[in-house]
C-alpha cells in the first residue's frame, strides 16, 4: 500500500490503519509548518531511497506524527526548531508492504522531480 502525505490524517475508526500504514497524525499533536520550499533528507540502504538524493520541494512539513517501532524511517526533515521529523517510511510488520510519504500536499510538490522519483522507486519496491 502506498499512502501519501493526507492518509496519515484518516480512517480514525479503523483501528488497525496505523498498524498497516506504520504511523499516524495524531490530534493535538501532530503539526505542520507553513507550507513552502523544503528539503526532505533520505536515508541509504533501502531500495526505496538507495542512490537518490534529497528531495527538495514545495509542500507542507508534516511534524510530531506517531511513528510505529517496527517501521523503519527512510526520510526527515527538519522542523522549525531544526528537530529532525519522520517523513518517508517502510513498513512490513502487518504481513504486506507499505510506504508512506508525508509528501504531497497539491501538485506543486509532485512538480519535483525528486519526488516524482521518490514515488516511483515507491511503486516498484511495493509490487517487487
Amino acid at each position: 500500500m502506498l499512502g501519501l502525505h493526507q492518509a496519515a490524517n484518516t480512517f480514525y475508526d479503523a483501528p488497525d490503519w496505523s498498524a498497516v500504514l506504520g504511523g499516524r497524525w495524531v490530534p493535538g499533536e501532530s503539526m505542520h509548518p507553513p507550507i513552502g520550499q523544503a528539503r526532505f533528507e533520505l536515508a541509504q540502504g533501502h531500495p526505496v531511497t538507495e542512490g537518490l538524493d534529497a528531495v527538495e520541494a514545495f509542500d507542507e512539513r508534516y511534524c510530531r506524527l506517531q511513528v510505529a517501532p517496527a517501521t523503519r524511517i527512510l526520510g526527515t526533515t527538519p522542523d522549525d526548531d531544526g528537530a529532525e521529523q519522520s517523513i518517508l517510511w517502510v513498513n512490513d510488520a502487518h504481513g504486506g508492504r507499505s510506504v508512506y510519504s508525508a509528501l504531497g500536499h497539491d501538485a506543486r510538490s509532485y512538480a519535483s522531480a525528486g519526488h516524482q522519483q521518490l514515488l516511483r522507486r515507491s511503486a516498484s519496491w511495493l509490487l517487487a
